[in-house]
């Protein structure tokens, strides 16, 4: 058997890093434990997306580096606009609302430029402890910025709604010196449509600049690249080349196992779970990694485990293959499936699964 490792979360984690506590208590812990290191899959190695980047670009005069807080209403294509910069795509993506909850670093990083893309929640309201969370990592996502980008999405109908939380966002973030709105899904309309919303943003709008894009189609994602990189201050490298994300990586393989239960199951379920990874090891080919799914109620429980474990089986290998692709390694894991009773509504069981 390859030699494993613990995996080493400080070369990849944010300035702000919050530790997890290691002796919480668990209510009705049970179920779906399958060891799955017998269960393979194809390995898929891959190019991680800075690694071709050389050495000494901070000593080029003219590069530049910033921060870029990408905001918007939920669904409106954040997460999905920024994995367009990237090979590994390290941003998690549903199209239910709430999949992000926190507010991540992505750095993409060429000879030119380094971007520090800050992803935030969707905004909406403050009607529960969880709502109230992710509002203030918006918050806390555009401060210290250097451009706000601000995404619209053109297909849906809620563009006043829009243009009042762009207003919000921009009276929110304190100093920040340039401002972009991009009119995202721009391929699920008519072009004849498209202008109608634009005028109304560029009359409405305090803004520097409006790019009509597609994050699918990478349409227009090189006119966006230039205008954030000609904004950006001239300086430094704040990362190196072969970071891309700012989190440990006991918090990134949580999220892509809390993107299969979005993808996955309906109703409350997703937005009732949260997922911890409890252990995670790595060798020079393979990750193993061992994790617990906290859902509110047993009913949730039963949904998401599914007959004759089904669901959650699906979930696993949904998640080992995005792990992989992310890694370049075969992944190896465990799940626990517990119940922690209405954990959203209690600040220390939030506390305690990362939420603070």
């Amino acid at each position: 058997m390859p030699r494993r490792k613990k995996i080493n979360n400080s070369s990849s984690k944010a300035p702000d890093k919050n530790e997890y506590p290691d002796n919480e208590n668990t209510e009705n812990e049970n179920t779906e434990n399958e060891n799955t290191e017998n269960e393979t899959i194809d390995d898929e190695t891959i190019d991680h997306d800075n690694s071709s980047a050389s050495m000494g670009y901070t000593e080029n005069k003219d590069y530049r580096s910033g921060f870029v807080t990408v905001a918007g209403l939920p669904n409106a294509g954040k997460s999905t606009l920024i994995n367009s910069f990237f090979k590994s795509k390290p941003m998690i993506t549903s199209w239910k609302a709430q999949t992000t909850r926190f507010h991540v670093r992505c750095i993409s990083t060429n000879e030119k430029r380094q971007i520090i893309f800050v992803d935030t929640p969707g905004w909406h309201g403050e009607s529960g402890n969880l709502e109230k969370y992710m509002l203030n990592e918006i918050k806390k996502g555009l401060e210290g910025i250097d451009v706000l980008l601000f995404l619209i999405d053109v297909s849906d109908k809620k563009i006043d709604k829009a243009i009042s939380i762009y207003k919000k966002a921009v009276s929110s973030s304190s100093g920040v010196g340039w401002k972009i709105i991009a009119l995202s899904k721009v391929d699920k309309i008519k072009r004849a449509s498209i202008l109608p919303v634009l005028e109304k943003v560029n009359n409405e709008c305090d803004c520097d600049e409006i790019i009509p894009l597609s994050s699918l189609k990478k349409e227009n994602l090189e006119a966006l690249d230039n205008a954030i990189s000609q904004k950006l201050p001239h300086g430094p490298q704040f990362y190196p080349e072969y970071v891309t994300v700012d989190k440990p990586v006991d918090f990134v393989f949580s999220e892509f196992i809390r993107e299969q239960i979005h993808r996955l199951t309906h109703a409350e379920v997703p937005f009732s779970t949260a997922v911890e990874v409890n252990e995670a090891e790595e060798s020079d080919t393979e990750v193993f990694i061992d994790a617990s799914i906290y859902v509110e109620r047993e009913t949730q429980k039963g949904i998401l485990i599914g007959e004759k474990g089904r669901s959650i089986k699906l979930i696993k290998t949904r998640a080992r293959e995005r792990i992989s692709k992310f890694t370049g390694k075969k992944v190896h894991m465990t799940v626990k499936v517990k119940v922690s009773e209405k954990w959203t509504r209690n600040a220390s069981r939030m506390r305690y699964l990362g939420y603070r």
